[in-house]
């Protein structure tokens, strides 16, 4: 019986202790079993890197490494394609939950439709301790996905699967805090199809350590940015855009009083999500947020309410 090819699972961490255990778990019991699981550790400072050793002790197909300083997410997710051997590329953060079935559905599918380069899935939202937040639904014709990308969010999520020959055209990873919304536009300009499955197969952790802090106002900025060199490549006619390490910075600066608005608008989105079942409560929470930083975290609502509505 012939073999499956082998998929490469790029997992990066960093201060994780808490969550590490479960999303390794979840990855090394998946159906799928032909896996490389490379782990970049972005030199976490609790024991995030002692627990992963241990595993990589007991499953071989643990491939573990560990910065020596803080690289961020695109070098630590570029460092970890370089150590790649998979002839698919997944992706999965240090602090979620992969379904068991996860690798192997979407697997199944690319194998079955070679034109797509690219699969995500639909997802499950959950808070640090594990309870379910909401399922939002991502849309699935790839019309719907491709229009929704002009909202400045990602239609697929970057729990997907691709061909690694994806990752070669593109050459990896470059916006960071928008690393995935920059490569999927990336893709719909170089011509290469993307597209969801309609099953839940990942479960999204939500923490306010990763979720409120002054990088979320960077995050947005970054967004538009990726979609400026979007419309540079569209007029241009070709698949070449002005992004620099210089414009990038550029592009992000942010003065200290927008980001402390923008912290401060975050902190009661949270809020609002730990009160979503007083709905008054939450109603008020979002008005606070809104009111909070209307530039930035408005643009953002109204962006979700235009996914929301595909």
């Amino acid at each position: 019986m012939e073999q499956l090819p082998l998929i490469s699972v790029l997992i990066p961490t960093y201060n994780v202790e808490k969550y590490i255990s479960e999303a390794i778990e979840s990855i090394c019991n998946q159906t799928y079993v032909n896996l490389e699981i490379i782990i970049v550790d972005d030199c976490s400072t609790d024991t995030t890197f002692k627990i992963l050793t241990e595993y990589a002790v007991h499953d071989k197909r643990i491939k573990l490494f560990r910065n020596k300083e803080n690289m961020g997410i695109v070098g630590a997710l570029n460092f970890a394609l370089k150590q790649a051997n998979g002839k698919f590329i997944a992706r999965m953060d240090g602090d979620d939950i992969s379904l068991q079935n996860r690798i192997e559905i979407l697997y199944s599918y690319l194998a079955l439709n070679p034109q797509i380069g690219l699969v995500g899935s639909q997802t499950e939202t959950i808070d640090e301790f594990g309870n379910s937040i909401n399922f939002p639904k991502w849309p699935l014709s790839e019309e719907k996905i491709y229009f929704g990308l002009k909202y400045k969010m990602s239609t697929v999520l970057h729990y997907w699967l691709a061909r690694t020959e994806v990752y070669t055209v593109l050459n990896g990873y470059r916006i960071p805090t928008a690393e995935d919304y920059d490569f999927l536009l990336r893709l719909l300009s170089s011509g290469i199809r993307f597209t969801n499955v309609n099953q839940c197969l990942y479960k999204v952790r939500i923490r306010f350590g990763n979720t409120v802090s002054l990088q979320g106002a960077k995050q947005r900025l970054s967004a538009s940015y990726a979609w400026k060199l979007y419309n540079e490549r569209i007029k241009s006619g070709n698949k070449t855009d002005s992004f620099s390490s210089e414009n990038f910075s550029r592009a992000i600066k942010c003065s200290n009083f927008s980001a402390r608005c923008y912290q401060k608008s975050a902190s009661f989105l949270n809020k609002a999500v730990v009160n979503k079942h007083s709905k008054i409560k939450m109603a008020l929470y979002i008005c606070l947020s809104l009111l909070s930083s209307p530039w930035i975290q408005g643009h953002y609502f109204y962006n979700r309410y235009k996914i929301k509505t595909l």
